[in-house]
């Protein structure tokens, strides 16, 4: 990525991401229920798995998540 100032890009294929034999999710179970849940059914469990499995590959000390302000609720 030239000149974007990025050293390294860590930027899996989907088949290493998700195997043609993928049958696990990660379910944020009632979590998810007072964010926007109620209105995208599966957003969230899709969320949780990917980033579950992008920890799982890269495992981190440190992770820092954006807070994303929700007004389309």
């Amino acid at each position: 990525m030239p000149g974007s100032g990025v050293a390294i890009l860590f930027a899996p294929d989907a088949q290493e991401v998700y195997p043609s034999n993928f049958e696990t999710f990660v379910g944020p179970g009632d979590l998810a229920k007072p964010l926007c849940g109620a209105f995208r059914p599966g957003h969230f469990r899709g969320v949780a798995t990917v980033v579950c499995k992008l920890f799982n590959m890269v495992q981190p000390h440190v992770a820092f998540l954006a807070r994303r302000m929700f007004s389309n609720a």
